[in-house]
């Protein structure tokens, strides 16, 4: 009413305001388009892409089950994916993230580190009696990054089962989590089961629903039903990739397709290739009117038109008779097999996580520096994986487990113990500059002595008890030098130095020089 009085009084008036109405929504539409993510755009480019915005459990209800078979398919069939998931355990655990205790007392200390090497370095840690606890790992590991998660369970044991320490460990897949187990419990102040895993109104995790046997199993009881495991009793290993996510995926969840339909790509290649190294030729008829088996011999073998045919053989000549022609067949060729195959191998070792030639062990295109460049950034997600998951979801758990069955049979005294995880001995790319570096930072006092060892995968202590004892070994053979026979360089041996052009020091053997020698 209010427009329409306008227009009658004053058109110009009502001019004036409809160009300014205008102008409002063509500047709103502008701020909205320079507002919004062009990855949001709902245009024809998008029209195709299908997405959901769920929750971290509705993203793996009803697909990690499809996720971890199709994972372990490819890694029995598929040498790519064998290749990813065993490299990956190899690099991630190798012969084992080892424990290095520190303890108040040298005996107490000694006493700890014969016990573990009793338990923890032989199959007594495991449950299935086959794994030492660096195997255990190693296995952790391997279920992960193929099936996306694994459970260790606590296993306590009698006095009378023959263990000093009665504890043992049982790495179970991830199949046993009962994952349909789905309930709210609204009578409990909000305790809810999502996906086989129980948590309190508090949202704090209180036990698991776990099968007695393997679900997949043939001769597992059809009736077998999920029993409820306290939290405290159970360690859930798994990669989390979104906050609040309570199942893990196959590592190479995101390449499933990509390896599948590279397997189906090499397959018809090699067949390719195979028909391509048949030698072959077919017999034409000129006349319309010849019949099949005119100019083929009697003894000629027939095929699944009842057509003769005959097998050529070293060195044949054959005459062929009036009306017929000879054709080779020609086998379409593929030029960019390699090109192809490269591309998606790269993608799939960035899928797993790998570098691509510790996927492919191709070395073709890589020379120190570019080798060293992805080395460096491979480790920096190695001991990622290593302290954000392996060692605080299995390692740590399993040595408190450990320590407490053993204060229990007063076996250790834990007042003032400690300890630190070693991960495996890392080779040298090329040992003399990086020896060479390693010296000079710990003498510029950026480094010590004993972070150096641990980078290698080495025991501090006991690298300074075997130092001790090789240089002890040597005064007493005489093999040690001495620079004006009263100040001796420990660690310098008559017949090593000396082939390696090493000199005493000159002058009297200075505070400065012996602290270089030592270095």
């Amino acid at each position: 009413m209010l427009e329409g009085l306008i227009r009658g009084i004053s058109p110009t008036w009502a001019l004036r305001r409809e160009r300014a109405r205008t102008r409002l929504e063509l500047l709103e539409r502008g701020r909205d388009s320079l507002r919004r993510y062009e990855g949001a755009d709902r245009g024809r480019r998008t029209a195709g892409w299908l997405t959901i915005d769920g929750s971290p459990t509705s993203a793996t209800r009803g697909s990690l089950h499809v996720l971890r078979a199709r994972s372990r398919d490819l890694r029995r069939n598929n040498a790519w994916a064998k290749s990813a998931v065993e490299a990956l355990v190899s690099d991630v655990v190798g012969t084992g993230v080892t424990p290095e205790f520190q303890h108040e007392s040298d005996a107490e200390l000694r006493r700890l580190k014969e016990l573990w090497e009793e338990w923890g370095e032989t199959t007594a840690c495991d449950a299935d009696g086959g794994e030492t606890f660096y195997g255990l790992q190693a296995g952790v590991c391997e279920a992960m990054v193929e099936g996306g998660e694994c459970l260790v369970r606590r296993r306590l044991r009698r006095p009378g089962d023959g263990l000093e320490v009665p504890l043992q460990l049982q790495a179970l897949e991830g199949d046993y989590l009962d994952t349909f187990r789905e309930i709210d419990v609204p009578g409990r102040g909000g305790a809810r089961t999502v996906q086989g895993k129980v948590y309190n109104g508090f949202g704090r995790l209180e036990g698991y629903w776990l099968f007695r046997a393997h679900p997949g199993d043939l001769f597992a009881p059809a009736s077998s039903d999920s029993v409820f495991v306290p939290a405290s009793e159970v360690q859930h290993v798994y990669r989390r990739e979104r906050r609040g996510q309570v199942r893990g995926v196959p590592w190479g969840a995101s390449v499933i397709l990509r390896l599948h339909d590279l397997d189906a790509y090499e397959d018809n290649e090699a067949l390719r290739m195979v028909v391509a190294t048949s030698f072959s030729a077919f017999v034409k008829d000129m006349d319309a009117d010849a019949s099949f088996t005119e100019g083929v011999p009697a003894g000629g073998q027939p095929n699944a038109l009842g057509q003769k045919m005959d097998m050529l053989q070293s060195g044949t000549v054959e005459l062929l008779p009036p009306g017929k022609d000879i054709v080779f067949p020609q086998v379409p060729q593929n030029e960019g097999f390699d090109r192809y195959a490269t591309v998606q191998l790269r993608a799939v070792a960035r899928g797993y996580g790998l570098p691509y030639d510790r996927l492919t062990g191709d070395l073709s295109k890589v020379n120190f520096a570019s080798g060293r460049m992805g080395w460096l950034g491979y480790q920096r997600d190695l001991e990622r994986w290593r302290r954000f998951i392996l060692i605080p979801h299995f390692c740590d758990p399993a040595l408190r487990w450990w320590l407490e069955q053993a204060f229990v049979a007063g076996l250790v005294d834990d007042e003032g113990l400690d300890w630190q995880w070693i991960p495996p001995r890392r080779e040298m790319i090329d040992p003399r500059t990086e020896v060479m570096a390693n010296v000079a930072e710990v003498r510029a006092g950026f480094k010590s002595r004993s972070e150096v060892v641990q980078a290698y995968g080495g025991d501090p202590a006991r690298t300074i008890e075997q130092l001790a004892r090789d240089n002890e070994r040597a005064r007493e053979l005489g093999l040690v030098l001495s620079t004006d026979g009263a100040n001796e360089d420990p660690g310098t041996v008559r017949g090593v130095n000396a082939g390696a052009g090493a000199k005493p020091p000159a002058g009297g053997g200075g505070e400065d020089d012996e602290e270089d020698d030592e270095e």
